[in-house]
């Protein structure tokens, strides 16, 4: 998969700030990277897509409210073990990077770093590998 190819992937955006999910959405639409691309608000809203939905990778931010991203990623890899997920964030301390980690996260990049860095993860994430950069 190159970041200009077309592909099959599901993709979907789970942050409570809307001028920020429609802004990846729109880089994700003009690169034609995705087929599927569908939004949700906090981590409550996404575990209810992703039961109704199949989807290959999710883009988690950490801090929402009603359920945040650190809570939905436990559910998701308890419920959904084999769907990717890359945590985009404004928190660059290390410590949540190592516990996105821990929690099984497949990548995390800084929401400061979304231009140089969201292809690159989707792109190495999808192919099975880790993505997680140096604040």
């Amino acid at each position: 998969m190159t970041s200009v190819e077309k592909t099959n992937i599901k993709i979907i955006i789970a942050d409570d700030h809307d001028v920020f999910r429609k802004h990846i959405k729109n880089l994700i639409i003009h690169k034609n990277l995705a087929e599927k691309i569908d939004e949700a608000v906090n981590g409550i809203e996404l575990i209810k897509n992703l039961e109704k939905n199949k989807y290959d990778i999710v883009l988690l931010d950490i801090s929402m409210p009603e359920m945040d991203g650190l809570a939905a990623l436990e559910v998701i890899k308890e419920r959904f073990p084999d769907l990717k997920i890359l945590v985009l964030t404004m928190h660059y301390e290390d410590s949540y990077k190592k516990r996105v980690k821990e929690k099984g996260a497949d990548g995390f990049i800084l929401k400061t770093q979304i231009f140089d860095n969201i292809f690159k993860a989707i792109e190495a994430i999808m192919s099975g590998k880790k993505y997680f950069i140096d604040s």
